[in-house]
């Protein structure tokens, strides 16, 4: 990627000099290098902004928040992510709003805000559901869980937890994340999920607006 950008930047192709500068950023990020990926997504989001690339915008705002999430400096994770929100919204992109709000409602959920984080996840769900982004279902429905459990609800949180274990369409760190959390809480439901549909029509009730 740093090839990439350079010959990009030689070239003065900006809107492929973002692309690889957001790359790049990636790439620090995995590696755990925060400071760095945070220095190459802003960079990223500065040309966007000067090129009027949304798309672009949204990407790297969300790129932003997670480091700032990860930094744990939830204030600025939450305009980043709303920004992205407002933006996802602007275009029609309903992808970007649904991880927009899904991450939204975690902050909200680090802060203690949990009424707030609730409804952020409701939406989110509800969007996800209609439409059928089941990857996504099943990203909210594991933020779902640690939601309840952080409101003494541990025991609504463990069958939704069994199932992400073993669903095979989990991605691997909704997987890992899940087993993670399942050890933390007490195995005494009987209840029993056998897709992420049921494990959602059981959810949503729980955050009804009058609750």
């Amino acid at each position: 990627f740093s090839e990439c950008l350079t010959v990009s930047q030689q070239l003065g192709d900006r809107f492929h000099t973002a692309v690889h500068l957001n790359n790049l950023g990636t790439v620090y990020h995995v590696m755990a290098q925060y400071r760095q990926a945070e220095s190459l997504y802003e960079q990223s989001l500065r040309v966007c902004r000067e090129l009027g690339d949304q798309s672009g915008q949204a990407i790297a705002l969300s790129n932003l928040g997670e480091i700032a999430q990860i930094l744990n400096d939830l204030d600025r994770a939450e305009q980043y992510y709303l920004e992205g929100c407002e933006l996802a919204n602007r275009m029609g992109d309903q992808y970007a709003a649904v991880a927009c709000l899904n991450n939204l409602s975690a902050v909200y959920g680090q802060t203690g805000a949990l009424q707030l984080a609730r409804i952020k996840a409701r939406a989110a769900l509800q969007l996800a559901v209609s439409a059928q982004s089941w990857n996504q279902v099943a990203a909210i429905v594991l933020n779902a869980a640690e939601l309840l459990i952080q409101d003494g609800q541990a025991q609504t949180a463990e069958p939704v937890l069994r199932l992400l274990v073993g669903h095979q369409g989990a991605e691997k760190d909704i997987q890992m994340r899940a087993a993670q959390l399942l050890q933390s809480v007490p195995a005494t439901s009987t209840v029993s999920f056998a897709s992420l549909k049921e494990a959602v029509d059981h959810l949503l009730p729980l955050w009804a607006e009058n609750n």
